[in-house]
């Protein structure tokens, strides 16, 4: 008799062994399957209908959440597993919305489907014997805080992704909207410009090098993720730090354009807070040294800025900024921009009235020569375009 089943054993041996190893491996090639298709969209980066498929967050994220796209069906339905949208986008079924995943790459093969809806079982099997193991779904917002990395002028607390490339090209033009249709409101004088690219080299650093015309002005930003709120659900605020110092080389007689004259260091900390789905609220309290340079005299400002984002619907918002001048120089008016944000793909579109012309830090800080009172402001525009 145990001869009989030793031979019996032997003989299963090479069947049982691959079904327990794909059993024990089907979370790992899950990962695999995800990493070659699905991270370059739905990373924690700027994920794709705000969906992120990184390892730690698959219960949270996908176990009986309402999809985006359609939002009566479960990304994972443990219910109807068959009716799982993520199972659905990935057969390029009827129903969906949009195209079959991943976006832009070859169909899955039909064992990755298969291993794709063996997992999504494996959950359900989890679920029978203790519910309790899948961890609570956390509370998530369709639209991010900020779009990009400026409100208007104030800083947000948006960051640049980790070996990423950001380009900004800002207008903001010289006449104001008074100058009538002879001017046509503005648009047909010059106007400053400012160029800018930015370089992740972290999720949590990012370098910015920008030039503006006005002063032929160059400015190195350095910013610091201090806190995001999605680590921390106790304390809800984003924070950054940005360290910059900009450098003014117009030639000055008797001036050398190294000269600590020319030459301006900036604080700034930005601290977001997003209520809802609809709302963020941003303060800058920020001081720059130097910012009337054309005076012998050395005079630096300290503001407490105030911005807000409204989503309106989807990647169209509205933007508000006040900056108020606490201490230091101020040309005449504090600060005010009012504009609307429109995202398509990797580029944000702004455009907005304001009565500040500089765009640099030292320049903005001091505030505006145009009078809101006076129903006088000028236009400016900013383009912002993000490379993987």
């Amino acid at each position: 008799m145990k001869r009989t089943a030793t031979v019996l054993f032997l003989l299963l041996l090479p069947l049982v062994c691959p079904l327990a190893a794909a059993s024990m491996e089907l979370p790992d090639r899950i990962e695999k399957i995800i990493q070659m298709n699905c991270l370059e969209c739905h990373g924690k980066n700027e994920p794709a209908k705000q969906l992120v498929l990184e390892k730690t967050n698959w219960n949270s994220n996908l176990i009986n959440i309402n999809c985006g796209e359609i939002p009566s069906l479960k990304i994972i339905d443990l219910v109807e597993p068959e009716k799982s949208y993520l199972l659905m986008k990935i057969k390029g079924e009827k129903g969906i919305l949009g195209q079959t995943m991943p976006l832009g790459k070859p169909a899955l093969k039909t064992e990755d489907i298969q291993t794709v809806s063996d997992w999504i079982q494996s959950f359900i099997a989890v679920t029978d014997k203790k519910s309790e193991g899948l961890r609570a779904p956390e509370k998530k917002f369709a639209s991010p805080p900020f779009q990009s990395l400026q409100l208007i002028n104030l800083p947000t607390t948006k960051m640049m992704p980790a070996r990423s490339v950001w380009f900004r090209l800002t207008h903001h033009f010289y006449s104001s909207v008074k100058t009538g249709y002879g001017g046509f409101y503005g648009f047909d004088g010059p106007a400053v410009v400012f160029l800018s690219f930015g370089y992740g080299i972290s999720d949590r650093l990012n370098l910015i090098l920008g030039r503006s015309n006005l002063f032929q002005e160059f400015e190195l930003s350095l910013k610091w993720l201090l806190h995001e709120p999605a680590a921390d659900k106790k304390f809800p605020i984003g924070a950054t730090l940005i360290l910059e110092s900009d450098l003014a080389t117009q030639s000055r007689p008797g001036i050398n354009v190294f000269d600590r004259d020319n030459l301006k260091l900036n604080l700034k900390l930005s601290l977001s807070w997003q209520p809802n789905n609809r709302i963020t609220m941003l303060l800058v309290p920020a001081y720059s040294t130097n910012t009337n340079h054309l005076n012998a005299k050395t005079q630096g400002t300290f503001i407490l800025g105030g911005g807000l984002r409204l989503n309106l619907i989807k990647d169209i918002s509205l933007l508000g900024e006040w900056l108020p001048v606490l201490s230091g120089y101020k040309i005449y008016y504090n600060g005010w921009s009012l504009g609307i944000e429109k995202k398509i793909g990797w580029h944000v579109f702004q455009f907005y009235l304001l009565n500040s012309l500089g765009i640099t830090t030292d320049q903005y800080l001091p505030g505006g020569d145009l009078r809101l009172g006076d129903g006088d402001w000028r236009f400016g525009f900013t383009i912002f375009r993000q490379f993987k």
